[in-house]
């Protein structure tokens, strides 16, 4: 039977059109898009007016809309609410259709949550009568479910706030959705600074996050994709390595709250370089830097214990950054190196290819 899933998917779908509005169908069913985004129209399915879906087969012929009922075959508890498509029965699962679930976006308490399914396997057609039940789960006020065929699409409106899951039974596959986070009370991540504004491999680098709520914070986590964060409330310090060398290294931290809130947030950018890589060796004779790239400078051995650097450029208003101190050059620039500078390594970046040298 399987091989005339498609054959029933379009005489389906030509049915519910002329039962719908025989212009919203296309005779033409190759002109679907194969996508999760065929499916726009939503049906109303709620016996509590919390919960409603769209169905796959509405984008395919026109849009349906039924009133709630509870299914028999549908198990409840006391706090559950439980909602189906009217009088629909479930066509029988071929295990052909599976995919992922999540939620489109986090929700503030009190708000509606939209809940897709993204199809991986199976065709189209198949989506469209494939079964689907979800299950929501609400916390203390139980769970939500809400069935019907080709259902790839569920709003859910959650009261309160908190962390929130939810799984599918899609044409017999069971699938765990992504979880909902639902905010209450706001907080307000002012700033999360680094105590160091460049950073050579194997020092620490602190960031410290400054947040606000009216609901008192309960914790911070932090993360980063280049290492492990050691946090301290809301301090969270990473060791720059070798591997970062001409990297700008950052951590995120999420800020929670007793109203059940989370806040992400990514901080500001420490250039990490390794000082066993040198690009450039500056001596008495000039060299050029290209712009806009990070360089480990080193001064040569053989000059004076007491020097200077000269840059010079053909433009005014250039950026000379060394080890992250920015500093505007018209045309040159003269600074004193610390003493003694013989073999020291600097940060450096230009913003216009500049010429450099060391003098006493």
């Amino acid at each position: 039977m399987r091989n005339f899933r498609p054959l029933k998917a379009f005489l389906a779908a030509g049915l519910l059109c002329f039962s719908a509005s025989f212009f919203a169908c296309s005779d033409d069913s190759s002109s679907s898009s194969d996508s999760d985004e065929t499916s726009k129209s939503t049906s109303s399915a709620s016996s509590s007016g919390s919960t409603s879906g769209s169905s796959g087969s509405d984008s395919e012929s026109g849009s349906t809309s039924s009133s709630a009922s509870t299914s028999s075959g549908t198990s409840s508890s006391s706090t559950a609410t439980v909602t189906q498509t009217s009088g629909e029965t479930l066509n029988e699962a071929s295990n052909v259709v599976n995919g992922t679930c999540a939620p489109t976006a986090s929700i503030s308490k009190g708000g509606i949550a939209t809940w897709k399914f993204y199809r991986t396997e199976g065709e189209v057609f198949d989506q469209i009568l494939a079964p689907f039940v979800w299950i929501f789960d609400k916390g203390s006020e139980g769970k939500d479910t809400i069935s019907g065929n080709g259902l790839n699409s569920v709003n859910v409106a959650y009261p309160n706030s908190g962390s929130y899951g939810a799984t599918l039974s899609v044409d017999g596959n069971s699938v765990t959705c992504s979880d909902l986070q639902v905010n209450g009370t706001p907080i307000t991540v002012e700033s999360c600074e680094p105590d160091l504004t460049s950073a050579w491999a194997g020092e620490t680098i602190t960031w410290t996050v400054v947040a606000t709520s009216e609901s008192d914070i309960t914790g911070y986590t932090w993360a980063s994709d280049y290492g492990t964060v050691t946090g301290n409330g809301a301090q969270g310090s990473l060791v720059a390595t070798s591997d970062m060398h001409k990297t700008n290294v950052n951590v995120n931290v999420t800020v929670t709250n007793e109203d059940k809130t989370s806040q992400y947030y990514s901080c500001a950018t420490v250039l990490v370089t390794d000082s066993t890589q040198v690009d450039v060796v500056l001596g008495t004779s000039e060299v050029t830097l290209p712009s806009g790239e990070d360089l480990v400078v080193q001064v040569s051995s053989s000059v004076s214990d007491q020097c200077q650097m000269v840059c010079t450029t053909t433009s005014s208003g250039v950026i000379l950054t060394i080890d992250g101190v920015e500093t505007t050059m018209d045309y040159s620039y003269t600074g004193n190196l610390a003493s003694p500078c013989a073999g020291k390594k600097y940060t450096m970046n230009v913003s216009l290819e500049t010429s450099c040298y060391i003098t006493y």
